[in-house]
């Protein structure tokens, strides 16, 4: 094994860096400006919310999703609906080879409310919180789904709807 190290050369000037080793150069631009103020993006204020248990909602979800990714049209997604009612979800979905219909029964709280949305994004967001329950904020058919820990939790998860045919 040998005691000698490679030489990695670093240069910067106003806008750009330069990494240069032995059989590789690597420029890059440095970015101007500030970066983006994400939390002004994230809504404060819901309308509609529920507590559910993160593991019986991640379960619909994967089962929902059987029937919103088995399209003949492989590129065609088809969105899930999620209903609320005063004390009830009902998460389904319907395509061209069948329907699928899931129904819970968490705490809510505000209004009845029907939006759609991409499954798949709720379960990447789901198996990334290791909290047993979860507060799910929604403000109209068209805002984002807030994902939060009912304790005081460090995450934020936010999922966009998609507008559903009527």
């Amino acid at each position: 094994m040998s005691d000698s190290f490679d030489t990695v050369k670093i240069g910067i000037s106003k806008n750009q860096a330069l990494f240069e080793m032995e059989n590789c150069k690597i420029v890059t631009r440095l970015l101007d400006g500030e970066f983006l103020k994400y939390q002004n993006a994230i809504p404060t204020n819901w309308e509609t919310r529920i507590k559910v248990n993160k593991s019986e909602i991640q379960d619909c979800f994967e089962r929902i999703l059987l029937i919103s990714a088995s399209s003949i049209e492989k590129e065609k997604k088809y969105p899930v609906k999620i209903n609320i009612d005063i004390g009830k979800v009902v998460i389904s979905c319907a395509n061209q080879n069948g329907d699928a219909k899931e129904e819970i029964y968490p705490e809510t709280e505000g209004k009845e409310l029907e939006i759609g949305f991409n499954p798949k994004f709720f379960i990447d967001a789901l198996k990334a919180i290791d909290d047993e329950e979860v507060y799910m904020e929604f403000g109209t058919n068209r805002s984002p789904c807030i994902i939060k820990s009912v304790e005081d939790g460090d995450y934020t998860y936010m999922i966009l709807p998609i507008k559903m045919k009527d």
